[in-house]
Order: C-alpha cells, then sequence, then structure tokens
C-alpha cells in the first residue's frame, strides 16, 4: 500500500507561492490539505520561498495549521479549515480558507489493482479575508474563491496524479482585483520501502507543474472602469523531488523541493528562485490505511 501522505505532499507543494508579492491574499499552499484526506486530519506544515536575484532576493517563510473531518457515514463529503501565517519583515496571519471537498472512487479500479487510491476528487472553497498582512484590516478584504480537479491512479509500487487549479480573485473596496490563477500540474510516486508490521514506509517523489498568474486589474477613477497593470502577469514550469515518510499508524512527513525549470516574469522580485518544506500530518481514525484513504505519491508547485 502506497503511503497517503504522498497525497498531500503533492498538493501543498503544487499549491506554494512562488513569491512574496501580495502575499496577504491566499497562499495557495494552504489549500492542500483540502485534498488530503476523506477520513478526519491535523497537520502543521512550513515552507520557505527564495524569490529574485541579486539585491532583489528575498525569503518568506509560510507556515499552516489545518484540521480536516468528514461529512456523512459515507464520507464521499469532507470539510477543511486552514489557517497559513506568513514571515517577512514580520509574522502575519493570513485570510482564513473553508473548503468543501468531494470524492468519487474508481471503484473498479480499486478492486482490479488493488490500490485504494484510485479515485476521482472535486474542491471547492473560499477564503475569508480575516488576514492581517501587508496592512490589510481583518474582515475589510475580497473575497476570494476556489475550483479545483484532481485524478489519482496508483497500481502496485507506482502511482500517479493529475491536476487543475483556478482560484478566481475578488475585488477590494477601490476596485483593485490581483490576477486569477490558474495551475496543471502532474506527478509520479515510488513506494521505495514499507514494513506493514509497524505501517512505516518511505517513498520517493517526482512532479512537474504550470503555474500562471493573470494580470492585476486597477480601478480608474476617471472613466469608473478597471485597466489591466501592464508586467503583472507571468508563469513558471517547476520540478519538485519530494521524500515522503510514514512514521506510524496516523502520523506522517514530508521533505520537498522546487526548483524552476523556466519562467517569465517581467521583474527580477518576481521569480521564483527555489523553494523548500516541511510537514507533519496526523490522521484520526483506525482505518487510517483503510478503504478511501489517500494514499497516492506526487507532487507539484505553484503561485501566489
Amino acid at each position: 500500500m502506497i503511503s497517503r501522505i504522498a497525497l498531500l505532499v503533492f498538493v501543498t507543494t503544487s499549491f506554494l507561492p512562488t513569491t512574496a508579492i501580495g502575499h496577504h491574499e491566499a497562499i495557495i499552499g494552504p489549500h492542500a490539505p483540502a485534498f488530503f484526506s476523506n477520513k478526519g486530519f491535523a497537520g502543521f506544515q512550513v515552507f520557505n520561498i527564495a524569490a529574485g536575484s541579486g539585491d532583489s532576493l528575498a525569503h518568506e517563510q509560510v507556515g499552516l495549521v489545518s484540521l480536516g473531518m468528514p461529512i456523512g457515514h459515507d464520507q464521499t463529503f469532507s470539510l477543511a479549515i486552514l489557517q497559513p501565517f506568513s514571515n517577512t519583515a514580520q509574522v502575519n496571519a493570513e485570510d482564513t480558507i473553508l473548503t468543501l471537498r468531494y470524492q468519487q472512487n474508481f471503484d473498479h479500479l480499486q478492486e482490479e489493482w488493488g490500490g485504494d487510491a484510485n479515485f476521482f476528487t472535486l474542491v471547492f472553497g473560499a477564503e475569508i479575508p480575516t488576514g492581517n498582512a501587508d496592512g490589510q484590516t481583518p474582515f475589510k478584504g475580497p473575497l476570494d474563491t476556489l475550483l479545483a480537479g484532481f485524478v489519482s491512479l496508483e497500481k502496485g509500487d507506482w502511482s500517479a496524479v493529475a491536476y487543475a487549479y483556478r482560484r478566481f480573485n475578488g475585488y477590494t473596496r477601490d476596485g483593485t482585483k490581483s490576477g486569477d490563477l490558474f495551475y496543471a500540474g502532474t506527478g509520479i510516486g515510488y513506494s521505495a520501502w514499507e514494513d506493514h508490521a509497524s505501517h512505516q514506509s518511505l517513498s520517493l517523489q517526482i512532479g512537474l507543474s504550470f503555474e500562471h498568474q493573470g494580470k492585476t486589474t486597477l480601478h480608474n477613477p476617471e472613466t469608473n472602469l478597471g485597466m489591466d497593470l501592464p508586467g503583472s502577469d507571468g508563469w513558471v514550469l517547476v520540478t519538485h523531488p519530494t521524500i515522503a515518510y510514514s512514521l506510524s499508524h496516523h502520523w506522517d512527513m514530508f521533505l520537498t523541493f522546487g526548483f524552476p525549470l523556466i519562467q517569465d516574469f517581467q521583474t527580477d522580485e518576481d521569480t521564483l528562485n527555489w523553494r523548500a518544506g516541511f510537514g507533519v500530518i496526523y490522521t484520526f481514525g483506525d482505518g487510517h490505511h483503510a478503504e478511501n484513504t489517500s494514499t497516492i505519491h506526487g507532487h507539484g508547485s505553484g503561485h501566489h
């Protein structure tokens, strides 16, 4: 059985911000646990994002506390609440994220291939403007929404994932709107070692993601219309080597890195240099490796 932590590793790394620009808006990484499991879970992750070069090189640390719980007896739906924090010049609370997750199992593949991680997932979510980053007053910022789809396949020691993600940024009270975000990615994983008696396992993962940020819209008071800010959009293609380790029946951890292969941004401050992350997850319940547990390897990356 492939370790279930791999799914969280994949999505967490695939939705990390690539720069510290506009980090008062939704940090993409915090959406990741919404994909993790249709069982209850709690977790903590921390990441470092290095953006820019030379004199413009800057580091941002992002921390995340998350909690998820199933709805109903069949565990088709689940809810999650996620609270990120960021640190550049000082520590700030980011916007709180609420998500609803729907999972549809590929029953035929689960039976034929013997892997629980054969399923399709949809996630709907909203970012409540509770944060105070970048001088934002809590509950005065824009309401952002998100929609994502995720396909997971597992056979033997191998697994693969593919996903698409879109975040729709809201307008501020002065009519400004940050560019919408779109990510698409894929990843594969291999279960290098597993001890069934102790529920310990080690998996090696590699992923690739395309991350795009649209143009920022500014309000023109003379025409009362919006206008796009030139040079505010960009994209990056990122690869992500990752190691995931299951410590026990309930505890998992991962270590992941992200490196840009090619990117197109107008300013040095926007360019991704590298990023790295570490996380620990606790899954509730007795059937940790049981049916419907997310058990796929893989990972990706993201932009903020």
